[in-house]
């Protein structure tokens, strides 16, 4: 999810040939920019990101989609800041986990409710409010609209209709981008009505099935989920699919995550060397380059989740991971150790650190025995009130 724009420095040295000023080698430089690479959306480290212009290395030759030009929310960094980060300690945070209840913060409206508007999912703390999709689960594609809360209220409103999303977060620009099932693209999003704005479309010459949940490198490069939960039918890829997009806007598959199935949830570690990716049969971690592709071959199952059941996911600043897994949400170390387990009466879909403090873990649900859906709440920090 190429979003940014920003373009990084490319070396000065290609395959071997330094540049040393004389045409030749200038020449020779030139030829050997875009060095051969696996088909399959991943790049030997000493490659370095794509230029704007340039195509990603493994990915099909996609006409890149037109880039947004309004902005949606005001500028923000989409990543946690470990630099100004009050999540305690593991320890501390074990301690605290194992006795504070979740809080009910909001009930979606009644009536939305019995349209069939039975799951919430996809939120995003953006400035001092909390973003999340509320979808329909009686069509396919479905119909679905963005809501906002705002702390203290105890209401959820509507800010967007029709905006067929799913999973919503920011690039590092601090743009609102959104996995839309709708349209089967990722997109910006404009809570002032624009229209979105495809940053990825299609793939193979056709459509996504129904981009369910993203993340982005703080390079730019934008990595989503493609499963067919709510892809049209007969659906438009035949596979449920991972896919980066690099700052040229072309989407490459990610091979290596084939292991996965239906995959869902998606994050990046701290560092950004490690990508996460929940499925069907459970939560596996893929080692990246400094250039945020994909080493080959690097998929490992985190046996710490058990099989089956990971949708969404976050981090917060500390570099914790939160992962919806069932009725619970499991929280991990940096380490990949499970320090502590959250468990709901409705099923968890996601997960979001926010809050003005960065203390509160916001977790929204589906539908579960006929219990309507709900957004929710934890402290991080101290006990709820």
């Amino acid at each position: 999810m190429t979003i940014s724009y920003l373009e990084s420095p490319i070396s000065n040295t290609y395959l071997g040939i330094t540049i040393l000023g004389s045409v030749l080698a200038i020449s020779a430089a030139c030829k050997s920019e875009h060095p051969t690479t696996p088909d399959d959306g991943t790049v030997p480290a000493s490659v370095g990101t794509a230029k704007p212009n340039s195509p990603l290395p493994g990915s099909s030759p996609e006409v890149p989609s037109k880039p947004a030009t309004t902005p949606t929310v005001p500028k923000s960094n989409s990543r946690p800041n470990p630099n100004d980060c009050r999540i305690p300690s593991p320890e501390i945070l074990t301690q605290h986990l194992a006795t504070i209840k979740p809080l009910k913060l909001a009930d979606i409206p009644p009536k939305e409710f019995q349209d069939g508007f039975s799951i919430l999912e996809g939120p995003v703390w953006v400035g001092d409010h909390l973003l999340v999709s509320q979808i329909n689960g009686n069509a396919a594609p479905p119909p679905a609209r963005i809501l906002s809360y705002v702390p203290g209220t105890n209401t959820l409103t509507e800010v967007l209709a029709n905006s067929g999303s799913n999973g919503l977060q920011l690039n590092p620009d601090g743009k609102l981008v959104g996995a839309l099932h709708s349209t089967g693209t990722v997109s910006y999003l404009s809570i002032e009505g624009a229209k979105a704005e495809p940053i990825s479309n299609k793939f193979n010459g056709s459509r996504f099935n129904s981009p369910n949940d993203l993340t982005f490198h703080s390079n730019g490069t934008l990595y989503f989920t493609d499963p067919s939960w709510q892809a049209p039918n007969p659906r438009p890829q035949t596979e449920e699919r991972v896919y980066l997009v690099g700052l040229n806007q072309i989407p490459a598959a990610i091979t290596a995550a084939s292991m996965v199935e239906r995959p869902n949830g998606i994050s990046l570690s701290q560092d950004e060397s490690r990508l996460y990716i929940g499925g069907t049969n459970g939560l596996y971690r893929f080692a990246l380059n400094a250039n945020g592709s994909v080493v080959p071959d690097s998929g490992i199952q985190l046996t710490v989740v058990p099989d089956g059941g990971v949708d969404g996911m976050t981090l917060d600043c500390a570099g914790n991971l939160y992962v919806t897994n069932g009725n619970l949400v499991r929280v991990l170390d940096t380490s990949e150790k499970e320090i502590a387990s959250i468990e709901f009466d409705l099923q968890p879909t996601n997960v979001e650190v926010g809050g003005a403090d960065g203390l509160t873990l916001f977790v929204t649900t589906l539908q579960t025995s006929g219990t309507k859906p709900a957004l929710f709440s934890v402290n991080l920090a101290k006990t709820n009130p």
